[in-house]
């Protein structure tokens, strides 16, 4: 038994008997009866455990709750406990979260790319490789020399009209690159059809 202070409760947790100081008490929340209702207009029931400002404490069913500035309509939030939790990749446990939301770029259609081999032609570059979660492999042609560095990030999307776009860093720059690149180039030839239906 933690408290040992004179008129405390049998059950109380207030660490009196060991040196400490009293925490806020937790208030049990008895449903939206004529007490409890009478009990919030006798003032806050609770203290911010931000900036110790008293506060009203509504909790929630399934389990926490929300700290209000006033109690009724248009229940201003209290700005200390308002404040919207940072997202962490990580649980509280440090296990990795699943990730359901889409990010920015996989809005606007980028998709990881695997890069598998990169050909320099006469007439340009092919790269070969694979989406992310797509086992099809891509065949990507620009009519360009490239030196794409594999060891960073690569990301592609598919536009309308046979077309695509490839983003990556270059291996003598820091800053990336988006170009235009074709789908569906396996050789030479097809890097020379596209040279001629550009001119």
């Amino acid at each position: 038994m933690a408290c040992n202070g004179n008129n405390h409760a049998d059950d109380c947790q207030c660490n009196f008997g060991k040196g400490g100081r009293a925490t806020s008490k937790n208030f049990v929340w008895k449903g939206w009866k004529a007490q409890s209702i009478r009990s919030y207009f006798n003032g806050p029931n609770a203290s911010c455990p931000e900036c110790r400002k008293a506060v009203f404490y509504i909790p929630f069913k399934a389990g926490g709750g929300a700290y209000f500035d006033a109690f009724g309509p248009p229940w201003p939030k209290h700005p200390c406990t308002n404040i919207p939790p940072q997202y962490s990749p990580y649980t509280a446990s440090g296990k990795p979260r699943l990730r359901t939301l889409p990010t920015s770029f996989e809005r606007d259609g980028w998709v990881p790319f695997i890069a598998r081999n990169v050909e320099i032609l006469a007439g340009g570059t092919i790269i070969h490789g694979v989406g992310l979660e797509n086992p099809t492999t891509f065949h990507f042609g620009t009519l360009m020399d490239l030196t794409i560095d594999l060891t960073r990030p690569v990301f592609v999307r598919l536009l309308p009209g046979n077309r695509a776009q490839m983003d990556f860093f270059p291996i003598d720059r820091t800053e990336p690159s988006t170009i235009d690149v074709f789908p569906d180039c396996l050789n030479d030839l097809d890097l020379l059809l596209l040279r001629t239906q550009k001119q």
